[in-house]
């Protein structure tokens, strides 16, 4: 009877350990870069800030060419995106004296549908690694997906867990540096 107990008490152990683990391990978790993929996307991409937030007065009004341009290519090479969103002139949530880089016409959000109330990792990982593949001849300064932030103009790892106040696991938002968005990437440059 007690090797019993003591068989079973031990299943349960290994069982939450196994359980503790895979979460910690972000399965389902957030996003994470694969390695082949980061290093694709390892070469540095320049950074460019927004504006002060000065109630509006710096907002775009709209996207800029870059981001209509990456928008509409991105929904004909990924069905899986439901839609392109983002515009918005606001401040930016994390640092409300700056313009939102939405509000810059610089970002869009890619529509992801979500798999019982969490990120659907197996529609939107293959697009925000696909972007990270291409950031530098893109201009893709940032990517926020599934709790996690993949910062361009990081050297070493580029993927950081993301704790803002949106978690980002229904869509993947997307910002462009200014070459980018004024179409001068090399992405954008027909040959």
């Amino acid at each position: 009877m007690r090797q019993s107990v003591a068989v079973g008490a031990l299943v349960v152990i290994v069982t939450i350990l196994c359980a503790r683990d895979t979460y910690l391990a972000g399965y389902p978790g957030r996003w994470r870069v694969p390695a082949d993929v980061a290093a694709a996307g390892s070469t540095a991409v320049p950074h460019d800030g927004a504006p002060a937030w000065a109630g509006g007065v710096n907002c775009a009004r709209t996207f800029t060419p870059g981001a209509e341009e990456l928008g509409r290519q991105l929904r004909i090479t990924f069905a899986q995106i439901t839609r392109v969103f983002g515009y918005e002139c606001r401040p930016n949530t994390a640092l409300p004296n700056e313009t939102s880089q939405h509000g810059t016409g610089r970002a869009i959000d890619l529509a992801i549908p979500v798999r019982d109330g969490d990120a659907n990792n197996e529609l939107g990982d293959p697009v925000a690694n696909w972007l990270v593949i291409h950031s530098s001849r893109i201009g893709v300064q940032l990517i926020i997906w599934d709790r996690t932030a993949w910062v361009g103009r990081l050297s070493g790892a580029k993927d950081v867990p993301y704790t803002g106040p949106d978690p980002h696991i229904d869509h993947i938002h997307v910002e462009l540096n200014r070459a980018g968005a004024d179409l001068q990437t090399d992405f954008f440059r027909k040959p």
